[in-house]
């Protein structure tokens, strides 16, 4: 199967869609995790567009753990030390309320969002559409 990249307005459209997410997370106070840096170096919001013309092209929203959280919970994975060992058990709860968090803020600023249906992309959020119009929430009021 070759990749295809989405038609060049779709490609904006998923960027506009993406900044302004990312803006709606900074204004409620999120670190975010820069597009350009290694995942194993940060953690924060994460925002990311797939330019892939298939159904799986769109715009992403994630919370990347902390990375000393991240390798406690692959060790633990590669040791097999079962579903009740304690890096699995509070990476996964950091996930699910993150994820459900992240949803929350950006429905409250306008965006649509759905659970990513993705295998590889385990407690993320699809962002459908952005917000309807009208000044953005965190808009100077002046």
């Amino acid at each position: 199967m070759r990749y295809e990249k989405a038609t060049p307005g779709t490609c904006r459209a998923r960027d506009r869609l993406a900044a302004h997410a990312r803006n709606a997370l900074a204004a409620a106070g999120l670190p975010l995790m820069p597009s350009d840096l290694e995942v194993t170096l940060g953690s924060g919001a994460e925002i990311e567009v797939d330019y892939g013309a298939d159904a799986a092209g769109g715009v992403y929203a994630t919370w990347r753990l902390h990375p000393q959280l991240a390798r406690a919970a692959a060790y633990a994975i590669g040791e097999e030390t079962g579903e009740d060992d304690p890096a699995l058990l509070f990476s996964g709860a950091v996930a699910v309320a993150m994820e459900r968090a992240l949803g929350a803020i950006l429905t409250a600023a306008g965006f649509t969002v759905e659970e990513a249906d993705d295998e590889y992309r385990p407690f993320t959020l699809r962002i459908v559409a952005g917000p309807a119009g009208g000044p953005d929430p965190w808009a100077d009021p002046e």
